[in-house]
């Protein structure tokens, strides 16, 4: 019986020694999970996550729920608290819209279709920055390896995805479709995140292992984010660039494959290092502990990489995985996914496995090999990769072409739309007493209508009778009574957007104006001055101005739509699409004034129907940092941005925005802008000439001068720039002012405009509620041989009239030719959508063209809106 006992104890220990050698070779292991699951998601951002939320909504609810299950019991504190601490002490949301805007909508589409709060979804794609705050340096076990081609071997990255073992079960692989100009993805993930690691079509991947030691920076850009904007990207320099110039919000490694190469980078808040061993076959390989970059927290210089070897927790955790995968991946020879296979299954030590099975802690959540070939593909695992067989996964047969965007229209939808500038007005809105040039009023009331806001009876007197002098006709002004703030002059500030709503009607939007807008420095988190004060967060309260748009609205006939938040306009921009611009100075007031960031976000979209907002970054060195002193959207795909000249201390300022800010941005159609300069010069020791202050009222644009030889050269680069309109100067000398009060002499001393505040600050246009609005989404400048010529337009008709039978139309002509052919458009939805097809056929020709359309209001209008002295031009 004993002997029987000592056989069978044998048997068994001879039984789990050879199955964990055989867990540890190069063989597959016998699965004991099932394959897994894989999701594949279309469209937009927002249209990618509301998908995503609907199809996982019960696996969000419950790993909701786990997650804070999972921090209460880790912690030993309210799970809610905590997360409210976590979202309170970062602001992440400016860097995401900046850097990946889609990404922005993406996540909160997957909280509206799972019907989970914002925040409790943004978290899980913030998972190393939740661990950052958390600052617990075990709370992360990824182990990570790259292999570049050699020898006709293809290239691979690869990892062991280690995180909370609450996750198991909830494994997905997500399969982001092809859209426009972004290749087709597939990503490892669990419901609710983003991203954890993938690859596209084109074989770029990326891989991430958490570095705890190294700085943070809470209003970065988070790895889940910089994940999704690696594997948008097709360029091999587009991608370098942008993993090297983001800014980071966590400690991070980043192994990167793009086909054949394999590119490594530690990343902290203030340097990004590329790690490169150069060994024999080019391997990279990565845990959790920095090799090359000493950008390290006080609290953690024993991981300092510039310590000596002896000096260094050599038997931590991080240590001796970096180890076992280091001795698979740096031999010599060509490395094959044999020898990854045996990595990423390798548990030499029991204490500290590569491959970790489910435990209190946590567990390898899935195990990943990437072969970048001419036709890539994807190894997965479901939990760790001694427990599964590796599942193959390729993309899409049709090959990747860096196809158009497949976006065509515009849609309003359900939602409201605050006009652009250049959209139908009646005419200008300007106040009195005047802090503008007569000769500018003047041009204002002939070329369409004034509104002279005045504050009493005797006021209205005075203007009247200037009015009178210069000729101004009184069919040609409306006076509106208002009361006089300390903002009063500055109409565009205080004043109001158009926002037009689902059903066509048009309100005024009256935003918080308590305060005069504060001054700040370059950085999007520094101090709030007052106008007039050195005092940091020092507010001057400007109360009568934020009473002043209801009886605006009465005196314009117009209902008001109250904003709860801050909305300076000098500092708002918007194509009337959906998509605005701001500076961050706009962020920093509204979470001063108790808004923050993710609330200010989504009360814009809710109320003025921003989708895509884009916040850039300041660029003054201390100012109000108003972004109409800096750039000028032109429509809806052009931005006119100022060149300071290039021994000015702002160029470089300048030109940086440009390169890692503008450059990046898409417009509603899915492509990049189209970026026009305009050079200004000073005119007053280092001040510059602010002539993209300047405001387009219909056809005609009025451009601030001052009295320098740049005045010429602005002049002509707006004729330039927006052929058929009428473009007019203005210059501001105080002395040749015949009526000038007290308060302007002592603000302006002897020349009306200023750098920060010149002729777009003090007018703002008053829009046309019955407006005939048209956006064409143009041809590319230049277009294949034999292309089809499709253009597109949203027409919407706000008078409710209706359009004119037969009368919606694409003009078009070959250069040189002075007739127009028209062809009719055509209606695609019955509503607001139109195309039509030029049907030249002559190759190596430019085109013009233009759209038109007519209502039965009695409106007429065509973009461009100078038509057909302005026109679009595409060349075969």
């Amino acid at each position: 019986m004993k002997t029987h006992f000592h056989l069978l104890t044998a048997l068994l220990i001879s039984l789990l020694l050879a199955n964990q050698a055989f867990a540890q070779s190069g063989l597959e292991a016998k699965p004991r999970r099932q394959p897994i699951r894989e999701v594949t998601l279309t469209g937009t951002g927002y249209e990618l996550g509301l998908q995503h939320g609907q199809i996982f909504k019960k696996e969000i609810g419950e790993l909701v729920v786990k997650l804070k299950e999972n921090t209460a019991k880790v912690l030993g504190k309210d799970a809610n608290e905590v997360l409210a601490d976590f979202h309170q002490k970062t602001s992440f949301d400016a860097a995401i819209k900046q850097w990946t805007p889609a990404l922005y909508e993406e996540v909160r589409g997957i909280a509206d279709g799972a019907g989970q709060s914002f925040n409790d979804v943004m978290v899980f794609s913030l998972l190393d920055e939740f661990w950052v705050y958390q600052d617990n340096l075990e709370n992360h076990h990824c182990s990570g390896m790259g292999v570049p081609a050699r020898n006709g071997q293809p290239a691979y990255i690869a990892q062991n995805m280690d995180i909370e073992a609450y996750t198991d079960g909830y494994q997905v692989l997500l399969r982001i479709a092809r859209y426009g100009d972004r290749p087709e993805q597939l990503i490892l993930t669990h419901p609710g995140c983003i991203a954890l690691n993938g690859m596209n079509e084109t074989g770029i991947g990326a891989c991430m292992n958490t570095l705890m030691q190294l700085k943070a920076n809470s209003t970065g850009l988070p790895v889940a984010f910089i994940v999704r904007g690696i594997l948008a990207s097709t360029d091999k320099d587009d991608l370098l660039h942008f993993v090297q110039n983001v800014p980071h919000a966590s400690g991070q490694n980043y192994i990167i494959g793009i086909r054949e190469e394999v590119y490594d980078f530690e990343a902290s808040a203030n340097k990004v290092i590329r790690f490169d061993p150069k060994n024999e076959n080019g391997t990279v390989w990565h845990t959790n502990h920095p090799l090359v970059n000493d950008d390290v927290k006080e609290w953690f210089k024993k991981y300092d990489p510039n310590l000596k070897p002896e000096d260094k927790p050599v038997n931590s955790n991080s240590f001796v995985r970096l180890a076992a995968v280091q001795r698979r991946v740096t031999p010599s020879g060509s490395i094959g996914d044999a020898a990854i296979k045996e990595a990423l299954r390798s548990k030499d030590d029991a204490k500290y496995p590569v491959c970790v099975t489910p435990n209190e802690w946590g567990m390898t959540f899935g195990s990943v090999i990437m072969t970048l070939t001419d036709k890539p593909f994807l190894q997965i695992t479901s939990g760790p990769p001694d427990e599964s067989e590796y599942k193959r996964v390729e993309f899409s047969d049709k090959p990747f072409q860096n196809e158009p965007s497949s976006i065509h229209y515009y849609t309003q939808g359900n939602a409201n739309r605050t006009a652009a500038e250049w959209e139908p007005a009646k005419g200008t809105l300007v106040a009195w007493p005047l802090a503008l040039p007569h000769k500018l009023v003047v041009e204002l009331a002939k070329d369409n209508h004034l509104y002279t806001l005045v504050e009493n009876d005797t006021i209205r007197a005075e203007a009247q009778k200037w009015y009178n002098q210069w000729g101004i006709e009184a069919s040609h002004n409306t006076f509106v009574y208002v009361p006089r703030g300390i903002d009063f002059w500055w109409t565009r500030d205080w004043g109001p957007s158009a926002i037009f709503m689902p059903d066509g009607k048009m309100k005024l939007a009256d935003a918080n104006c308590l305060y005069v807008p504060p001054r700040a420095k370059w950085g999007c988190t520094d101090a709030l001055y007052s106008l007039f004060s050195d005092k940091q967060h020092e507010t001057l309260e400007s109360e009568i101005d934020d009473n002043t748009i209801v009886p605006l609205g009465k005196g314009l006939n117009l209902e008001v739509l109250n904003l709860p938040f801050i909305n300076t306009g000098g500092n708002f921009m918007t194509d009337g699409l959906g998509t605005a611009f701001s500076t961050c100075i706009m962020v920093n007031e509204n979470k001063f004034h108790q808004v923050p960031e993710a609330q200010y976000f989504k009360l814009n979209q809710d109320l003025q129907g921003i989708n895509n907002y884009h916040i850039n970054s300041n660029f003054e060195k201390m100012g109000i940092q108003h972004i109409d002193c800096f750039m000028k959207l032109l429509d809806e795909e052009r931005i006119l941005v100022a060149e300071p000249p290039v021994n000015h201390e702002l160029h470089a300022v300048y030109e940086k925005i440009i390169e890692n800010e503008l450059k990046k941005l898409k417009t509603v159609y899915g492509r990049p802008y189209e970026i026009l300069r305009l050079k200004t010069d000073r005119y007053d020791g280092a001040k510059l000439a602010a002539y993209t202050n300047s405001i387009i009222v219909n056809k005609t644009i009025y451009v601030p001068l001052f009295q320098i030889k740049a005045d010429s050269i602005a002049l002509q680069t707006w004729r330039n720039a927006m052929p058929g309109y009428v473009v007019k100067g203005f210059e501001f000398a105080l002395k040749d002012e015949p009526i000038i009060s007290d308060d302007l002499k002592d603000h302006y001393k002897e020349y009306g405009w200023k750098s920060g505040d010149a002729l777009h600050c003090r007018t703002r246009a008053v829009w046309d509620s019955e407006m005939l609005f048209i956006t064409v989404k143009r041809l590319p400048a230049k277009v294949a041989p034999n292309a089809s010529l499709i253009v597109y337009a949203t027409i919407i008709d706000y008078s409710k009239k209706g359009l004119e039978p037969d009368s919606q139309k694409l003009h078009w002509r070959i250069k040189g030719e002075q007739n127009w052919n028209e062809e009719p458009l055509n209606s695609t939805d019955g509503n607001t959508h139109f195309n039509a097809t030029i049907p030249a056929k002559a190759t190596h020709k430019t085109i013009e063209y233009y759209i038109s359309a007519a209502s039965k209001s009695g409106s007429r209008e065509t973009m461009p809106r100078t038509a057909p002295g302005g026109f679009y031009t595409v060349t075969w």
